[in-house]
């Protein structure tokens, strides 16, 4: 333990041993590991902090606990694991910003507002007690494409052919349509006051470009992100009313059979079209 530990310089919160390497540092002193494994702060703040402001984050992490100890993952942003994360916990109204178990975890009070973009254009965003779904041109634009991709399966075929160099020279470059989402939150909290996570857009396959399989992937991205912000906004406001292009229609929390039946009662009743109900369907299901 010596080789790497230094129990002459101590960490001045809990006087446990410091790294020898890569220690973290408060006033010129390091911290231990265990104390640095509870930073969970911007990026930058650690830097600027005085020992007492330490001192204090340190009872706010360890008040946390109570938090922590009943966070359970319910919705992500980004399928599998990444370092900064969007992870929501919809049954007791509790969100995390990164996947890991030592991070802080936030209540719904702190959510002040959010906006899930496609590229720089708003898709989902809260507005007062409102969710707002806006239109999308994205599928309309890669329906348009159908021809260059033709014309790209036709051209490959043809490179098969021919030599290297060659073949680059008659490489066509396919638009990409949409290259990220991002999810935005303003948050009231002691420590962070925001968060930008994002995912990446759907990617046609370069050998084989399909109209339909780009429409079925970015569906599913939408599905999923489309559920994060009607449980952000659950969070806001419990109960809020969901607009989609100007139709206000209710958001709800209950199993994704209950919220089908919901919106076909609305097709139905006239409120909303058929097509619109297609739609909300496959958003519900993520295909």
């Amino acid at each position: 333990m010596g080789l790497f530990t230094n129990s002459k310089k101590t960490c001045p919160i809990c006087n446990s041993p410091t790294p020898r390497f890569f220690a973290a540092f408060i006033e010129g002193m390091p911290i231990c590991k265990e104390c640095s494994r509870k930073v969970d702060l911007p990026d930058g703040m650690l830097s600027t902090m005085t020992l007492a402001d330490f001192r204090l984050y340190m009872d706010f992490y360890n008040e946390n606990k109570r938090l922590r100890d009943v966070f359970t993952e319910r919705l992500r942003l980004v399928p599998g694991y990444a370092a900064d994360n969007l992870l929501l916990d919809t049954d007791n109204g509790l969100f995390r910003l990164k996947d890991e178990e030592t991070s802080l975890v936030f209540e719904s009070s702190n959510l002040v507002s959010f906006h899930i973009l496609e590229d720089n254009t708003p898709i989902f965003e809260s507005v007062g007690d409102v969710l707002k779904c806006h239109k999308t041109d994205i599928p309309e634009h890669i329906r348009s494409l159908s021809a260059l991709i033709t014309q790209i399966a036709m051209q490959q075929q043809i490179n098969e052919q021919m030599e290297q160099e060659k073949q680059k020279e008659r490489d066509i470059e396919l638009p990409i349509p949409l290259k990220s989402f991002y999810v935005e939150l303003a948050i009231d909290h002691p420590y962070w006051k925001g968060f930008r996570g994002e995912l990446n857009g759907p990617r046609f396959k370069r050998d084989n470009p399909s109209v339909d399989e780009y429409l079925q992937e970015y569906r599913r991205s939408i599905g999923n992100l489309h559920k994060i912000a009607a449980s952000l906004m659950q969070m806001i406001h419990p109960g809020a009313r969901e607009v989609y292009d100007g139709r206000a229609l209710s958001v709800s929390e209950t199993d994704p059979v209950g919220e089908i039946k919901r919106y076909k009662d609305l097709m139905d009743a006239g409120v909303i079209t058929t097509e619109e109900f297609a739609a909300k369907k496959r958003q519900i299901l993520g295909i």
